[in-house]
């Protein structure tokens, strides 16, 4: 009786838990009918206990069908609790989710099942709310232009697509990887021993990509707590381009200070509301000194002017400096040149330039200048002006030598046309008389010797003359013009066709020929040149001269060519010098002076003479005119 009671009690406790039990009780039979529900159960689905028990679970379940009921049941043990989640409707139509636990039993050969219901909306609503979350920070992390990663004792768990970008993986490559995997060797530990320590502070290191490409970045690290564990979040910057910007500006400073030092400058700026002079280690290096001698990089403009500039010049700079401050002329630009004394008492002089320059980010003007110490080029200067003295001295002498040897050529010169020439005219004279007073006195050998004398005294005066004209070339004074060598190469071949009209010649002359010459000059070495070309080529049946200009190594030479008796090029070098022939005075008569003349006329010009010539077979004279 007493156990029959105890039952009772606990049966009626277990009644009352169910009963007021703060998640629904569903009590179901095998078809799902409901038989029993609690307070709990009335409440959230807006009906009465009474209206519960006629209706069926899938009245209220809108995610239950009885196909799923059955089969489910039927795999079901007795007694194995299971969770399930699904979406009940409520008496006026409204739906809300669930959590369900349904548990089966058997009682008498009889199966029920008993399910605890949970209202999970709130739940559902904060799992969305975090979806949301999470979309909108994703969304923020993938706007960013930095890489984004979070990681757990060194374990890739999230980031974002830049992260990949930049390193060159996908999302599922880097997804539970070693973070180290990313640091270059040389500096694993260093980065390894931050994370150790919990480092924050940003700091920088190379990265290694997926291709092996080092690049270097910035990291910034917040440590925050997820899920019970502590996360680290790192934004991640490649800062390549800034480091090798910061690299060629360190190298550019480095090659601007050698450069100062090299030019012996140094570089300062003047602010002109703070009244001051900012001084660069070159510029004190250039005055022998330091900064810690001079209280260090900033100082006044006395001092500027004091220290640095000698005292009798220091009002210079400071006049230059009031009137910089006084314009408003964005270009105004200064120079001038001034003494200074270096630290070893040394008098030197440097050049000193500024300008005027707008800070807008300190809203002042700055006067930013150099000084550079041009002792040395004084000093260049001074020794130059000595030299061109000396120089000036010296061709004052050379000058006066020079019209000294020509009055005395003048004077040589008129000895030998008067001196020798009567001589000569006299030898020629007494032969001619001879000849024709004794003609019958004398044999043929006695005639003979008179006529040698008379040819040899008039070889010897066209020789004379011949040295006479190379003496006036010589002292001539040049005058240089556009000369047109066409049309002086056609004069004389008209004057040399007039003196023997019954010679054959074809002229083939190039019109239009120009060049920069002296008139009177030029035209006496084309007259010689064109007349050894009528000369040596009158033995021909049809003689063709020619004159004309070609290129040789991007250089203008003219040429005049005949077809006449040419020469044997082992001899060329004779051509030019003075009474050197290569043909006897029988064969063709002359003097050997005419290409000598030719040669110091073109030498005359700037330029140069040559000759190429084959035996029977013509010679061609090239030259070319230098630049007056």
């Amino acid at each position: 009786m007493e156990y029959d009671d105890n039952l009772i009690k606990s049966l009626q406790i277990a009644k009352v838990c169910i009963e007021f039990a703060p998640v629904s009780i569903f009590k179901l039979d095998v078809d799902g009918n409901i038989l029993e529900v609690n307070k709990k159960a009335c409440q959230d689905l807006g009906y009465s206990k009474d209206e519960l028990t006629r209706i069926t679970l899938f009245d209220i379940d809108m995610e239950l069908t009885r196909e799923h009921w059955n089969s489910y049941v039927l795999t079901k043990k007795v007694n194995t609790p299971t969770l399930l989640e699904s979406t009940h409707r409520r008496k006026d139509g409204s739906t809300f989710p669930v959590e369900v636990a349904p548990t089966y039993f058997n009682f008498d050969g009889q199966y029920y099942s008993y399910s605890f219901v949970n209202d999970i909306s709130k739940r559902k609503e904060a799992e969305m709310e975090a979806m949301q979350n999470y979309d909108r920070y994703r969304a923020l992390a993938e706007a960013s232009f930095e890489g984004i990663v979070m990681t757990h004792q060194g374990v890739i768990l999230e980031m974002n697509d830049q992260f990949c970008d930049m390193y060159g993986y996908s999302r599922h490559e880097l997804i539970n990887q070693p973070i180290d995997k990313l640091l270059a060797p040389e500096d694993r530990e260093r980065v390894l021993g931050y994370v150790r320590n919990n480092r924050t502070a940003p700091y920088t290191h190379v990265a290694i990509r997926k291709d092996g490409i080092r690049f270097f970045v910035e990291i910034n690290i917040r440590i925050i707590t997820l899920d019970n564990k502590m996360v680290r979040v790192a934004s991640i910057r490649d800062i390549t381009e800034k480091i090798n910007t910061e690299n060629n500006l360190k190298k550019i400073t480095l090659q601007e200070k050698e450069a100062l030092r090299i030019a012996h400058m140094g570089h300062w700026e003047y602010n002109v509301n703070s009244n001051i002079f900012n001084l660069n280690d070159q510029f004190y290096a250039l005055y022998g000194t330091n900064s810690k001698e001079h209280g260090g990089y900033e100082i006044t403009v006395d001092d500027f002017a004091r220290k640095f500039i000698h005292p009798d010049d220091s009002y210079l700079i400071k006049d230059a400096i009031e009137n910089a401050i006084k314009t408003n002329d964005a270009n105004f630009r200064y120079q001038t040149e001034t003494r200074f004394i270096k630290a070893d008492g040394s008098l030197r002089y440097q050049i000193i330039w500024f300008k005027i320059e707008n800070d807008v980010f300190r809203k002042t003007r700055i006067l930013s200048g150099v000084c550079q110490d041009i002792t040395e080029l004084k000093q260049a200067e001074q020794e130059i002006y000595r030299l061109n003295s000396e120089l000036e001295e010296r061709v004052r002498r050379r000058t006066a030598q020079l019209e000294i040897a020509n009055k005395e050529m003048e004077s040589f010169s008129y000895s030998i046309s008067h001196d020798l020439r009567a001589p000569l005219r006299t030898l020629n004279s007494l032969s001619h008389i001879l000849k024709e007073e004794y003609n019958e006195v004398l044999d043929q050998t006695g005639i003979g010797y008179l006529d040698r004398i008379a040819s040899a005294s008039l070889h010897m005066s066209k020789l004379i003359d011949g040295l006479l004209r190379i003496s006036r070339i010589t002292r001539t004074e040049m005058f240089y013009e556009t000369v047109n060598l066409s049309e002086l190469i056609t004069k004389i071949a008209d004057d040399l066709q007039s003196s023997e009209p019954e010679r054959v010649v074809q002229w083939k002359i190039t019109p239009g020929i120009t060049a920069e010459a002296d008139t009177t000059l030029i035209q006496i070495a084309l007259t010689n040149l064109l007349s050894n070309a009528w000369k040596f080529s009158q033995n021909k049946n049809k003689t063709v001269i020619k004159f004309g200009l070609e290129l040789q190594n991007k250089q203008r030479v003219f040429y005049i060519r005949d077809n006449g008796a040419g020469f044997d090029m082992t001899y060329a070098d004779k051509l030019f010098h003075e009474f050197e022939r290569l043909h006897s005075e029988k064969e063709f008569e002359g003097t050997g002076i005419g290409l000598v003349i030719v040669q110091r006329i073109i030498r005359r010009h700037g330029g140069k003479i040559w000759a190429k010539g084959e035996v029977g077979k013509g010679a061609t004279f090239y030259f070319t005119l230098g630049t007056p």
